[in-house]
């Protein structure tokens, strides 16, 4: 059977054992995912992956201007954080989200007879269906600063648990 055997005196570890059962592990959690929810909308502003890879300009953004993937910002407003007691997350319940995240090729098609009606190089075209590569713009994941952040504050939040 595994287990673990410790010799000597362990009289400061059972104590800080102790301490740490009535510890805020929600509370914890929802600054960490406050923390990572926070980093995660700056990426639309940096238009960057959580490695600092410079995202692909769309289309929309070269021909308007503006930003990548934040044309109404319903992406980057639709991200959340979510934190129970055992745990955290961030990210989007919008279907679209795992196309931008992942990139991808993909066939859209026309809902009607009419067709796909869209602007390239300033001039109106309609298709029945088009293909798409979608480039790879991933905004959700953890940098290496925020898992620095993310030690830093445990850290933190566990010596001032124990000093109390």
């Amino acid at each position: 059977m595994p287990g673990i055997k410790l010799e000597g005196n362990i009289d400061g570890l059972i104590n800080t054992i102790k301490n740490l059962e009535d510890f805020d592990y929600q509370g914890l959690n929802t600054i960490l995912g406050e923390a990572l929810l926070s980093s995660t909308k700056q990426r639309f502003k940096d238009e960057k992956d959580p490695k600092g890879k410079r995202w692909q300009p769309s289309i929309r953004a070269k021909e308007e201007g503006g930003q990548t993937l934040t044309d109404e910002s319903e992406l980057k407003n639709s991200i959340k954080s979510k934190a129970t007691p055992e745990g955290f997350a961030v990210g989007t319940n919008k279907i679209y989200a795992g196309t931008h995240q992942l990139g991808g090729k993909f066939t859209i098609r026309a809902k009607n007879k009419k067709g796909l009606r869209f602007k390239i190089n300033g001039k109106w075209i309609t298709k029945k269906e088009v293909n798409v590569n979608m480039p790879k713009r991933e905004f959700l994941g953890i940098s290496k600063e925020d898992m620095a952040e993310i030690k830093a504050t445990l850290e933190e939040k566990v010596r001032d648990h124990i000093d109390d």
